[in-house]
């Protein structure tokens, strides 16, 4: 027995004796900063991410810290570990980069999840769980980059945030419950945002501070404060987006010259308002089910609503104080519970080719004085209410319909006005041609 024990103790004692000659192995430190180098090195060494060609990285671990890139044309494959920090910071930056995907990437609890600054020709893809940082996703000063396939939520002011750039593509993103906008576009321009799921936010999709010629079309923007909210911008595109169950479905302030057409704006407070804005068309929407007013606006001159359908809603249309020049054409105001036009000083605003059917109270005029027809034989507007005779069989009552005092349609029409439809297609076609001769023109201006 004894010698059996002095066996034991002579081998550990010659493998503690061993250890002390061979190199200490250091654990893996992913509390620091990993830099991806510009000659395609790993800083620090030892940080779990593996390359065998200096093009494709791939996390094998969590960092409780950030990776910065410094490599152009590569990949950072986030094989579903995450980057966190502590509420500071951003997670993955790239700065003047061109040419690099960063996916699969769970990143939370920084300043800026993913940050882009003046870089360009980038992808962010299906990174997941950008969550609990101030900004999912920051771009500014870039260009040409694709987000598609990233879930952005619980940030706590906005999900996506562009500043000060365009061309990018903002396309399949599942962005939900982030305080204060889903997507917040900011002084950029020329960005198409498209078939986003974007709900539970204090504004779905924000287009602010001179934000121009963005193309918003088929997303999904639902519970927020403000489904999309423009303010003080101008020549932007909204097109077929599914707006519903908002405060406000979609917003214009200080704004002029946007285009918001063949959207389905339903069971929002209230549908589609224009405040202090001008030279704007709202053509070929569904606003229904608005508890408040289905198109509201308020000190706006200069607009076109028309080929609307405006049923089932509090209020079809509100005009409050200090609207003027507006036309309303070609809409279907129909089924309104409390009336289907409210106007409250308000005048030298025109309607015509619209029908009025089955609202609880047509017309309620306060201190405004309108103009109802488009002069013979072009006609007024067809009145559900209201059954004139028409003695020369040209469509047009032989007598006025008088709404009160001096607002009076003279050429009611005897059946519903149909007006010719213009398909959705061919907006988005026009829209997509004059974006790419912008961009053109713009690349002529600043060659690279």
């Amino acid at each position: 027995m004894k010698a059996i024990l002095g066996l034991i103790f002579a081998f550990l004692l010659s493998g503690a004796l061993v250890s002390g000659f061979l190199p200490r192995v250091q654990p893996i430190d992913v509390g620091a900063t990993v830099y991806i180098r510009v000659d395609g090195s790993i800083d620090p060494p030892d940080a779990p991410i593996s390359t065998i060609d200096n093009v494709t990285y791939t996390l094998a671990g969590d960092i409780s810290d950030s990776i910065v890139i410094e490599k152009d044309n590569i990949v950072i494959d986030g094989a579903l570990y995450t980057v966190q920090g502590m509420g500071s910071g951003d997670g993955i930056t790239l700065v003047g980069r061109t040419n690099v995907t960063v996916k699969n990437m769970k990143i939370k609890e920084l300043n800026r999840g993913i940050r882009l600054y003046s870089s360009r020709n980038n992808i962010l893809s299906g990174n997941i769980a950008v969550a609990n940082n101030r900004t999912g996703i920051y771009l500014d000063y870039s260009f040409n980059n694709t987000l598609s396939g990233n879930v952005v939520t619980g940030n706590g002011v906005e999900g996506i945030r562009l500043l000060y750039s365009l061309n990018n593509v903002l396309s399949s993103n599942n962005i939900t419950a982030n305080t204060e906008y889903g997507i917040g576009i900011d002084s950029s321009s020329n960005n198409t945002v498209s078939n986003n799921n974007i709900a539970n936010s204090n504004y779905g999709i924000g287009l602010l501070s001179s934000s121009t010629v963005n193309f918003l079309s088929g997303n999904n923007i639902t519970a927020n404060s403000r489904g999309i909210m423009i303010s003080s911008s101008s020549d932007n595109v909204l097109v077929s987006n599914d707006v519903t169950n908002n405060e406000w479905g979609i917003s214009a302030d200080s704004s002029s010259n946007n285009t918001m057409s063949d959207n389905n704006v339903a069971n929002n407070s209230n549908g589609i308002g224009l405040g202090s804005s001008s030279n704007s068309t709202v053509s070929d929407n569904n606003i229904t089910n608005s508890t408040s007013g289905g198109v509201v606006l308020f000190s706006s001159s200069n607009n076109v609503v028309s080929g609307n359908n405006i049923t089932a809603n509090g209020y079809g249309i509100r005009l409050l104080p200090f609207c003027s020049g507006n036309v309303f054409s070609g809409n279907n105001v129909a089924e309104n519970y409390w009336m289907g036009v409210y106007i409250n000083e308000s005048s030298d605003n025109v309607f015509y080719h619209n029908d009025f059917v089955d609202n609880a109270q047509q017309i309620y005029t306060l201190s405004s004085t309108n103009v109802w027809d488009d002069g013979y034989p072009s006609g007024g507007n067809y009145w559900g209410n209201y059954h004139g005779a028409d003695a020369n069989h040209d469509g047009i009552a032989d007598t006025a319909y008088t709404i009160k005092d001096t607002n009076i349609d003279h050429y009611p029409l005897m059946t519903i006005y149909k007006i010719p439809e213009f398909p959705s297609f061919l907006i988005v076609t026009l829209f997509t041609i004059g974006a790419v001769l912008t961009v053109i023109a713009y690349k002529r201006k600043h060659p690279e």
